[in-house]
């Protein structure tokens, strides 16, 4: 389900809740060196504070996949994962594994502690947990689809989860439905044993470490004029002062500087002022 290998960044304050699978080829599976992608620089990516809640239904077979598998960088364990009321049992043979690497938590295969340090934990059942059993739905697929095949676009179904409905509507799906909310997150909802729930609810974070506060800055020539234009954060003590303008019929002399398309200003050898001084001319306002 979450699958990394190597690499930086963080996984935090993900709930993965109210889930029934049938026939899974992986259930649970949070897979930090998975070998389908090449290794990336980095102590591997930090997963912690996740809730795993009512899950229910079967694996395809227990023992090449069990329904647990929870394996952390072992230079970067995993911290505050919570497995509870988690029942799933196997279709082939009559026994699960459930394995568990540098991951510390509660539920399981995982251990408890402050101290973090790596680890490996196999755990076997050979009885299937009580309360795995899961109703289908009409919709459920009757067999797998080929892999070199074309994947029909089914009727979109009124419900997603035994019992419950949407809460809000898909394009294109049943007109009983609400009308799709424009909230990005949907309200909390409270489980009871006799009415419905929320069908899953999640919240992901993947990130990279922390960027600076500020970025750097970075200059530009605007191209209609001669003047530096800086991007970034200005210096709180800044200050300038205007140039004077300059009307448009009276001209510079050949030994004043031209800056820009706003004014003149005094050669280096005289001071900065408000307005330009020539020595043989009247002064220029």
């Amino acid at each position: 389900m979450i699958k990394s290998n190597g690499g930086d960044g963080y996984v935090r304050n993900l709930a993965l809740e109210n889930f029934i699978g049938h026939g899974n080829a992986y259930s649970l599976d949070i897979d930090s060196a998975w070998s389908n992608i090449d290794t990336a620089d980095g102590d591997g990516v930090e997963f912690s504070n996740i809730t795993v809640s009512n899950w229910k239904g079967t694996e395809e077979d227990g023992v090449q996949r069990g329904p647990i598998k929870i394996l952390c960088p072992d230079e970067n364990p995993c911290y505050d994962i919570t497995i509870k009321d988690f029942a799933m049992w196997t279709e082939t043979g009559d026994s699960q594994t459930y394995f568990c690497q540098s991951a510390y938590g509660d539920g399981h295969c995982l251990q408890d502690g402050d101290e973090l340090k790596e680890y490996t934990t196999t755990l076997t059942a050979t009885s299937a947990p009580s309360g795995y059993a899961a109703p289908t739905m009409k919709e459920d697929l009757s067999e797998a689809m080929a892999l070199n095949t074309s994947i029909a676009i089914p009727t979109i179904p009124a419900s997603f989860y035994p019992g419950v409905m949407p809460y809000s509507s898909i394009a294109g799906g049943s007109a009983a439905a609400v009308t799709p909310s424009s909230s990005v997150a949907s309200p909390s909802v409270s489980a009871t044993p006799s009415s419905s729930f929320v069908a899953w609810s999640s919240s992901v974070r993947v990130s990279s470490p922390s960027r600076p506060a500020s970025s750097p800055s970075s200059t530009r020539v605007s191209p209609s004029s001669s003047w530096i234009r800086t991007t970034g954060t200005p210096p709180t003590t800044a200050s300038t002062n205007a140039l004077p303008t300059i009307p448009a019929q009276k001209q510079p002399y050949p030994d004043t500087e031209v800056i820009g398309k706003c004014g003149f200003a005094p050669p280096p050898n005289q001071g900065g002022h408000h307005h330009v001084h020539h020595h043989t001319a009247p002064h220029h306002h």
